[in-house]
């Protein structure tokens, strides 16, 4: 996988949340949310890397259902109501309100917790 690494991904969506940027009034939500999906897939992705290789190729909800082995029980069924949560905001339609300031700061904790345990597991 080509791209950022997870925690250049967390710290752009951190400074989207915590600082107020020219130009974006309005769609720093749905930057936010595409930087923290990013940086969840790719976190997954060197998990996958690391110690269970070729599971990179497999779909997202497989890779989902696939995490309790490795990561805490609660930190993966985390990550995956965040993931499923994500992606419902990705694909907002015109119809639907962005996801609030609260959801994003759920949101980013969960994927910041798991991009920190992944790193630990991938450095073993």
């Amino acid at each position: 996988m080509i791209g950022l690494p997870p925690r250049t991904l967390l710290g752009a969506a951190d400074t989207l949340l915590t600082q107020s940027m020219t130009g974006l009034e309005g769609r720093w939500p749905s930057a936010v949310t595409v930087l923290l999906r990013q940086a969840l897939e790719r976190a997954m992705f060197q998990l996958w890397m690391s110690k269970a290789p070729g599971m990179q190729e497999t779909s997202n909800r497989a890779q989902l259902l696939c995490l309790r082995p490795f990561v805490d029980p609660r930190l993966a069924a985390q990550v995956d109501h965040t993931w499923h949560a994500l992606s419902a905001a990705c694909h907002q339609r015109a119809y639907n309100l962005p996801p609030t300031a609260g959801e994003l700061a759920r949101w980013f904790k969960t994927v910041e917790e798991f991009v920190i345990a992944v790193g630990k597991i991938v450095k073993k």
